[in-house]
């Protein structure tokens, strides 16, 4: 699994793959 967490207009965006080929996820939560 992969993620990647960086700002983004004020939130915190997650990017998460589980298995390559498969659609990114993104989880946004208030920061």
């Amino acid at each position: 699994e992969k993620r990647a967490e960086f700002p983004d207009a004020g939130k915190i965006v997650t990017l998460r793959v589980d298995v390559p080929g498969v659609p990114v996820h993104r989880f946004v939560e208030a920061s």
